[in-house]
């Protein structure tokens, strides 16, 4: 057996959490292969390479997994993840929007995953949110991801939201599991979720342009951003 590979298959057995079912079976193979007899033997081979095939694909596997950088936050979590931040680079005057990496974790399995990267100078995507409803997005036109929070009745959804210009809230309704993105048609960032209907309700402002000042709008989206119902109120001014 060559060298490389045989490292491989004990790296696989030392990473693999189910280790003492991959070492059974190679151990079993082996074992069967010495006590056959030949005419046995060509099928105990083939699948003792299948056992060596599997184990090196976990071993390629487990040497690929992520693991949460050193400054990662936790910003929001569920009984199966957990969502954490980590800053790549931070805003300057001129570009004051940080950069940061978006990570999950299984909470099972203690799986890491890069998730994705934000984008400062993603396009904004106002002009393509027809009738109020969301506009969908590429993981690497999400601008900013200062907050998480899940959606409550859906484990695989999260509200990702951030300011990259410094005046209105960017918010993305993210699948982790699908890995779909889209962007909601807010300015104001998210207030809270209704439970019972399963809405999303965020807040958008507007300008009266006879009385002068800025009303606050609320949207109610539904889980895949199209938007349900929406209310202006009158400006505090």
């Amino acid at each position: 057996m060559p060298q490389h590979s045989l490292q491989m298959i004990i790296f696989a057995i030392e990473k693999t959490a189910d280790r003492r079912k991959c070492l059974g079976l190679f151990s079993g193979c082996r074992q069967r292969l010495l006590t056959s007899p030949p005419p046995k033997k060509n099928n105990v081979m083939k699948a003792l390479r299948t056992t060596m095939a599997a184990l090196a694909l976990m071993a390629a596997t487990a040497a690929q997994a992520q693991s949460l950088p050193s400054n990662a936050e936790l910003k929001a979590s569920n009984e199966y993840t957990e969502i954490y931040t980590s800053l790549l680079r931070k805003g300057t005057e001129d570009d004051p929007a940080d950069v940061v990496a978006v990570w999950t974790k299984d909470q099972q399995t203690g799986k890491v995953t890069r998730l994705l990267t934000t984008n400062p100078n993603a396009p904004t995507q106002w002009e393509n949110m027809k009738d109020d409803n969301a506009a969908q997005v590429d993981f690497n036109q999400v601008a900013a991801a200062d907050n998480v929070a899940f959606v409550p009745f859906d484990s695989n959804k999260i509200i990702v939201e951030g300011c990259p210009d410094a005046r209105n809230v960017w918010s993305y309704l993210i699948d982790i599991r699908q890995r779909t993105a889209c962007q909601l048609c807010s300015t104001s960032g998210l207030i809270g979720f209704s439970h019972e209907e399963g809405y999303i309700v965020m807040e958008s402002y507007t300008y009266d342009f006879d009385e002068g000042g800025r009303m606050p709008v609320i949207k109610v989206f539904d889980l895949n951003g199209h938007l349900v119902k929406k209310m202006t109120l009158p400006s505090a001014e």
